[in-house]
């Protein structure tokens, strides 16, 4: 299921980031709330969460695991 078909209800980013505490080698912490989709198994959500985590790291420009 392609990602665009993921709503998320809410969306928060926390964390050094928002406070201005950040480090250059600091990660970025972000929660998302989505909307509940009966029709999505949890492994179909959990793939989607890592493409978007994926996607987020390449729009901003640093490695997967920040």
């Amino acid at each position: 299921m392609p990602l665009k078909y993921l709503t998320a209800r809410t969306s928060y980013i926390i964390g050094s980031q928002v406070n201005g505490k950040a480090h250059i080698e600091g990660d970025w912490d972000i929660a998302i709330l989505w909307h509940r989709q009966p029709e999505l198994n949890i492994m179909t959500l959990l793939a989607q969460t890592e493409t978007l985590c994926r996607t987020l790291a390449h729009l901003l420009e640093v490695s997967e695991d920040k």
